[in-house]
């Protein structure tokens, strides 16, 4: 078969791109995608020496559709990149040229975005691992020239960093730590490198210039006569900055990379907000998690939650994921919070999606979690035990026990206990 030039494996690429992002939902891989990672698979050794960075991020995003039936294309154009960018370890003479170049924020997103999706694939691929660290000194690029540009007070934080620079850099900078936080075949995390400490300390005073100067706006635009505060709301305004700042911090947090005074910033810049106002339920869920986690003072953290649960009570939370519901749930289980419009509302996603719940392990966690808050609701406990009945062969005796315990806790008697019952009687 015939070898595609560059020009035709990158319009290939634009392509499935258009069509599957416009398509809203997951997309299947038929023949013609099949085709497609085939026919990369073929030609790339013919064009490699001829990709640039942007080439490469154009074929890498359309390959990431697929990770699955990609790897050796994402192994080929790692090894491009790599060859291209160097790694930060790389301190000789010979590659202090080519570390200097810095990739575009757009290619960078881009790129970074993809690795992650194939390191969720791959056990242990040392080619995703070694691009993602050539990456390393683009980011700490565009994080030292925003941190500057913030350094000018005279500049709004809008002009300074625009938000979808930002929310972009966030995004690289999330999917840039996911690979290298993950676990190699043996289950291990490998060292952080100098390099990456570096980028990571970077990013944390970033965001905390970030937060900073939101803080300083809110109250600049508190004291603005209503005639001249323009129409968005600040909470929307700024969702870019308030959003991507929580997201990076929640991944440090978990990781333990202390971000102290960047943490501090975002709760004294949440207290001010108005959490009805906050378009991202999932933005809401997640602050609440945190919070319920003990990351905050209980003076402090009683007055947001106490917000945040009420808000949350009256929003649609169908959008949410499975795993969303359950943290929600998990959280004011550990916290011994019983908000009934919080737990009706989480009730009523959870009907709503009968047809499309995860396993039995997720189903268990759930009804354990109803089980601690001594929340009876007839209609979802009927919908969660029928998902085990139904799906009862991949039921452990143990999961079985602790579903059939669940009910009695709540006392929930229906014709679809009876069965699990009787399996744990002795």
């Amino acid at each position: 078969m015939s070898i595609s030039s560059i020009s035709e494996l990158t319009g290939a690429s634009y392509s499935l791109l258009t069509r599957s992002l416009g398509a809203r939902k997951r997309i299947i891989a038929d023949s013609s995608h099949i085709a497609y990672i085939r026919n990369l698979e073929r030609s790339l050794p013919s064009v490699h020496w001829d990709l640039n960075v942007n080439h490469i991020s154009t074929l890498l995003f359309g390959a990431s559709r697929f990770p699955s039936k990609a790897g050796q294309v994402c192994r080929s154009l790692c090894v491009r990149l790599s060859n291209m960018l160097g790694t930060p370890q790389n301190d000789t003479p010979e590659s202090a040229s080519v570390k200097s170049q810095i990739v575009a924020i757009e290619d960078l997103v881009a790129i970074t975005y993809s690795l992650d999706r194939f390191a969720r694939r791959e056990s242990d691929d040392f080619h995703i691992r070694k691009a993602a660290l050539c990456l390393v000194p683009s980011i700490i690029h565009w994080a030292d020239e925003a941190r500057s540009k913030l350094k000018d007070h005279s500049a709004c934080l809008e002009n300074a960093v625009p938000p979808n620079h930002y929310i972009r850099l966030c995004t690289a900078m999330l999917s840039i730590q996911n690979v290298l936080q993950k676990p190699n075949a043996m289950g291990n995390v490998e060292t952080v490198a100098p390099e990456v400490q570096r980028m990571y300390e970077a990013f944390i005073d970033l965001i905390y210039q970030t937060l900073h100067a939101c803080v300083k706006e809110h109250e600049e635009r508190a004291n603005l006569p209503p005639t001249l505060k323009s129409d968005a709301p600040f909470e929307v305004s700024h969702s870019a900055y308030i959003t991507g700042s929580f997201r990076v911090l929640s991944a440090f947090i978990k990781l333990g990379i202390p971000a102290d005074d960047a943490i501090t910033t975002y709760w004294s810049l949440f207290q001010k907000l108005e959490a009805h106002k906050i378009k991202s339920v999932d933005l809401l869920v997640s602050t609440l998690v945190m919070l319920c986690d003990g990351k905050l003072p209980s003076d402090t953290g009683a007055i947001i939650v106490s917000k945040l649960l009420n808000e949350i009570s009256k929003r649609d939370l169908d959008a949410l994921l499975n795993e969303d519901i359950y943290r929600v749930l998990n959280a004011c289980s550990k916290a011994s919070i019983q908000h009934a419009g919080l737990l009706g509302a989480v009730s009523d996603a959870i009907a709503q999606r009968s047809h499309c719940l995860s396993g039995i392990t997720w189903t268990v966690n759930v009804l354990q979690c109803l089980k601690s808050l001594s929340y009876h609701n007839a209609a979802v406990l009927e919908i969660l035990v029928r998902h085990v009945n139904n799906n009862i062969k991949a039921a452990t005796p143990q999961q079985i026990r602790e579903v059939s315990d669940c009910c009695k806790a709540l006392n929930y008697d229906h014709e679809e206990t009876e069965a699990l019952h009787k399996m744990v009687e002795p």
